[in-house]
């Protein structure tokens, strides 16, 4: 059902901003256990992953605090859902032409790094086929074709409230050290003065992820660009994608770990599934006290035990369970 394009409600603002978080939350384990599922650390593929995976970090720290200014109650972090054919609050159904009819075989199944989980990164990260005359804003989150056409809507939503937006509220800043020229990544003033700093952290997010539109591509604007550890800075997500599927067409897949069947994990094995289990429990409580002002001093070392224990997984033979 469509909303009226007059006006969003507040609450509908709220609800949008938590599916946000629980769009990026949901990529960063499906493009960690994708990484790690390559041998070769040094090669591009694994390299270009990785730099994606730390900008979706910072994608969920960016919305977080647009979420928190506009006075979401809590921020969230569920565990997230992997089904074969679904990525959260999407619907590529609704995008003319439909990109997985060149995007196929896809999967949003956890797996290591092959020809259907690259086809559903290049599907997420997939940029709007046009700019819009107009934007419109969906009751029903699933009624939009493309993240990029999700964000533009939530700033529409975001300016109709601008007025509620209330500065230095649980604002978190972890990756201002890799981003010199960025200006902000926090919403420091209150009211119609804060719009300016949602709008910047949207395009940040979109100016990384999907970068422009299908028809007119760009680099990412220099503000936005990693300064400290990205070999490849001016690429958005989509454009890294294209050129992992480059390297696989010229190269052929990387080899990858391969996996015992769940059925026959030896008590070794499901040690370490329960082991991946925990920690990534640990890592979604670190998230929710860090976004919901308790700021815990033990974001990096999650963050990093969390890539160690996917990598455990893959060098034992188990697949990655996040729920």
């Amino acid at each position: 059902m469509k909303l009226s394009s007059d006006q969003w409600t507040i609450q509908h603002l709220q609800d949008h901003l938590q599916y946000a978080v629980d769009l990026e939350f949901w990529t960063i384990p499906f493009y960690m256990a994708a990484m790690y599922s390559i041998k070769d650390r040094s090669s591009d593929a694994f390299q270009l992953i990785q730099t994606i995976a730390h900008q979706e970090m910072l994608h969920v720290q960016l919305v977080a605090n647009i979420g928190n200014a506009y006075g979401c109650k809590s921020i969230k972090f569920k565990p997230p859902i992997y089904l074969a054919h679904t990525i959260p609050h999407l619907d590529f159904e609704l995008d003319d032409p439909d990109p997985r009819d060149t995007y196929k075989p896809w999967s949003g199944l956890i797996g290591p790094m092959d020809e259907k989980r690259l086809n559903a990164m290049l599907l997420l990260e997939f940029p709007l086929w046009v700019e819009p005359e107009t934007i419109d804003y969906h009751d029903d989150v699933t009624e939009y074709g493309s993240i990029g056409a999700f964000y533009k809507a939530v700033t529409v939503g975001a300016a109709q409230h601008a007025d509620q937006i209330k500065g230095n509220r649980r604002q978190v800043d972890l990756f201002s050290a890799y981003y010199n020229n960025l200006p902000q990544m926090t919403i420091e003033n209150s009211g119609t003065d804060g719009i300016e700093a949602v709008v910047l952290l949207v395009k940040v997010i979109c100016e990384q992820g999907e970068g422009a539109t299908k028809t007119v591509r760009h680099q990412i604007e220099y503000p936005y660009q990693n300064t400290a550890d990205d070999r490849w800075p001016s690429l958005t997500h989509f454009s890294k994608l294209e050129k992992i599927q480059d390297l696989f067409n010229e190269d052929g897949l990387p080899e990858t770990y391969p996996i015992t069947e769940p059925s026959h994990y030896s008590k070794q094995q499901l040690e370490i599934e329960t082991n991946m289990l925990k920690q990534f429990d640990q890592f979604r409580a670190c998230l929710e006290s860090q976004f919901n002002g308790e700021n815990p001093d033990t974001f990096y070392n999650e963050m990093a035990s969390t890539g160690a224990a996917i990598q455990n997984c893959w060098k034992n033979g188990v697949l990655p369970k996040f729920a």
